[in-house]
């Protein structure tokens, strides 16, 4: 019944005989290093995501504030048009006004050949 490494099959060692301890320490050291690598690639992924998301939001407002620049451009732009247009016409009677208006419009039409 019982052979001569002991009860039920074990030798003194116990599970150890079984097995092969450098063995199972290097598929230990294996396994925890490949799941510190795995880790550490996660991390640097995780980094290169958040950098990439700062580097989208930065861009984004400073292209929201050049569109910005430019809208005030604009309107700037318009205004001094408009105050111009104001001071030549200021002392021209309401046909001199539309008379110079209708040579303006036609003026910046192109012309068809």
């Amino acid at each position: 019944m019982f052979n001569n490494l002991g009860m039920g099959g074990f030798n003194n060692l116990g599970m150890e005989g079984c097995q092969d301890q450098n063995g199972f320490g290097f598929v230990v050291k294996l396994a925890e290093r490949s799941l510190e690598a795995a880790l550490a690639s996660r991390l640097r992924e995780s980094q290169r995501i958040q950098l990439r998301r700062r580097r989208e939001v930065r861009e984004a407002a400073a292209a929201n504030r050049k569109r910005q620049r430019l809208l005030k451009a604009e309107a700037l732009d318009r205004s001094k048009r408009l105050r111009r247009r104001l001071r030549e016409e200021k002392n021209l009677s309401v046909a001199e006004i539309l008379a110079a208006t209708s040579r303006e419009v036609h003026q910046r039409q192109p012309r068809h050949f």
